[in-house]
């Protein structure tokens, strides 16, 4: 791989993540969904429902990469957002 390739790889990992770290914020404190579980599951339906429609509208390329990134996101939006409200983590 060239600079280049590295270059938009790793824009594309920075940006999918950071792209779903906000959604946990909406969920925990507008939606009251405050179980680490249903904000994974949000996150989970919203991205594939993201690539489904890249797809079938062929727009950008549909990648599961995608999805793991977008969920990573959630899911430390989820702890940074746990985090700041002071409440204790869910093991």
């Amino acid at each position: 791989m060239n600079y280049g390739q590295w270059k938009s790889y790793g824009s594309d990992i920075i940006g999918n993540v950071l792209l779903f770290i906000p959604l946990s914020f909406f969920l925990v404190l507008w939606l009251s969904r405050k179980e680490f579980k249903r904000v994974i599951l949000v996150a989970i339906a919203t991205s594939i429902l993201i690539e489904t429609i890249q797809f079938i509208f062929e727009i950008g390329v549909a990648d599961i990469d995608d999805v793991i990134l977008n969920v990573t996101g959630a899911a430390i939006g989820f702890f940074i957002t746990k985090a700041i409200l002071g409440k204790p983590l869910p093991y």
